[in-house]
């Protein structure tokens, strides 16, 4: 969904321009490094080079989409069939590759979660204090007692978790991005790497993003909710709430979902004053959901455990505290070449913002940032890879989106920046309103015969007569004396 640049946007997009060249720089001199040696001022070099390609790209792309677009793409049942038929391809072929990367691998990288996931005799699943890696580890004991301790199960756990993710991603990006952007998006983290690999790592990270994967959905949905009744409206927003309070406390990652959840509200906010008031309660409710959750799981904890309130607060901020040092940005991939390209089709975004007088959410590039900054100072017990790619993933698509999407949306009528799924559900509801009032005048209204005689059709008649009169008697102009006084 489109908005207006604020005072926020020019800054939060010069980090992430930052942010990009400093990614292409290193994975191009990494590349460079690999093909030739490089010499002290490459990097620079590497960086000029990268957004001139970048600009030249986005440019031919804006001139040429447009054309593409409008001759391929005019139909809405065959956008729609080929948008079905692209989610359908990617699922399909996701799984495929992911059963391909079975036959090349033998051995799990990490059996730590596993081994306290067996089937034992001495008990059941340990204590653990991070919430998503308890709660994974006592899924994947669960899903052992049916299968037997054998590992293939943990590896089809991980494979069915990352193809429920994708698809909620798809929704969810979709509702607050756009069509464009969700497949970009699908297909960037079907086939990437990074993601991909973690089916042989059985650890919790795969689950905690399918949770952050569900809060997208969830904040998607919310989407939907605005301009309709206001009761429904302030109901979605507070589940957002207590959902994100609860992903938030299985893993801090999850309160970067307040980014989604709390634009679309500053978003109406920023409305006029009715938009201003519902914007508000949207946002207050949102907060107090999460806080509310969040208390209210810590309690439950510390009741459970027997341990105090202070204690079960002070273990979850620990482990988000950081170990005090800060380490060089992640990039989206280890592998050099989809690290790469994933920047580059990211950096696009940043032509685009540049040139478009309105810009996607700037909840992306909050929530890039954000877990950039996790990542460097090594918060959390987990890594954060996984969230990294999805970022970049989504920029990417936001950027090729740019270069014939925008210029496509200014020249349409502005409907207050409303998003596409909004309007066309205004549009069925007004259709649905407009028939259902014809059917209900259709049975009030009752006629009745006209009782008055109708007109007679109109018949030319001729006059004519039975005598024929002579000329000389068809003098009908008397004269008068002039001393006749017979009008006094």
């Amino acid at each position: 969904m489109k908005t207006k640049k604020i005072w926020l946007s020019y800054p939060l997009w010069l980090s992430f321009t930052a942010l990009s060249g400093t990614m292409l720089a290193v994975y191009f001199s990494a590349i460079g490094n690999r093909l030739w040696e490089t010499g002290k001022y490459a990097a620079p070099l590497f960086i000029c080079l990268a957004f001139a390609a970048v600009g030249g790209i986005w440019f031919l792309g804006y001139k040429t989409a447009g054309t593409l677009h409008g001759r391929f793409l005019q139909d809405g049942h065959s956008r729609k069939m080929a948008e079905c038929f692209f989610v359908m391809s990617l699922a399909a072929l996701a799984l495929l590759y992911r059963i391909r990367l079975l036959k090349s691998w033998d051995i799990l990288q990490d059996m730590s979660y596993y081994n306290m996931a067996l089937i034992k005799n001495s008990g059941g699943v340990p204590e653990i204090a991070h919430g998503a890696s308890y709660v994974y580890t006592w899924i994947l004991s669960v899903l052992l007692s049916f299968a037997g301790n054998r590992e293939i199960a943990g590896i089809a756990l991980q494979v069915a978790i990352q193809l429920l993710s994708l698809l909620f991603l798809y929704f969810g990006v979709k509702l607050l991005a756009g069509r464009v952007e969700a497949l970009w998006a699908m297909a960037i983290m079907a086939f990437l790497p990074a993601y991909a690999g973690q089916i042989y790592c059985l650890t919790p990270e795969a689950f905690s993003f399918f949770l952050f994967a569900a809060g997208i959905l969830g904040a998607g949905l919310c989407v939907r909710t605005i301009g309709g009744r206001k009761k429904t409206a302030y109901g979605a927003f507070l589940l957002m709430g207590l959902y994100t309070g609860l992903a938030g406390y299985l893993d801090g990652a999850g309160l970067l979902l307040l980014f989604f959840a709390g634009g679309l509200a500053v978003k109406e906010g920023m409305q006029g004053k009715a938009g201003y008031l519902a914007g508000r309660k949207k946002l207050l409710l949102l907060l107090f959901g999460t806080a509310a959750a969040m208390l209210g799981l810590m309690a439950l904890d510390a009741g459970l455990s027997g341990s105090s309130l202070e204690s079960i607060w002070n273990t979850w901020l620990s482990a988000f505290s950081g170990n005090g040092s800060l380490a060089f940005p992640a990039g989206p991939d280890s592998d050099l070449g989809a690290g790469a390209l994933l920047c580059f089709c990211a950096a696009l975004g940043v032509v685009g913002f540049w040139f478009h007088g309105k810009q996607k959410q700037d909840a992306w590039i909050c929530y890039l940032l954000a877990m950039t900054l996790m990542d460097m100072v090594s918060a959390g017990t987990l890594g954060y890879e996984i969230f990294i790619a999805f970022g970049w993933s989504v920029l990417a698509g936001i950027g090729v989106a740019s270069m014939g999407i925008y210029g496509e949306e200014e020249n349409k009528v502005k409907i207050a920046d409303m998003p596409e799924l909004i309007l066309e559900d205004m549009d069925e509801m007004d259709e649905k309103v407009e028939t259902e009032g014809l059917e209900k005048e259709e049975a009030k209204v009752k006629l009745i015969e006209n009782p008055l005689p109708l007109p007679k059709k109109h018949v030319r008649r001729e006059m004519d007569f039975d005598r024929i009169v002579e000329w000389d008697k068809m003098k009908f102009d008397v004269p008068v004396d002039e001393g006749d006084d017979f009008d006094i």
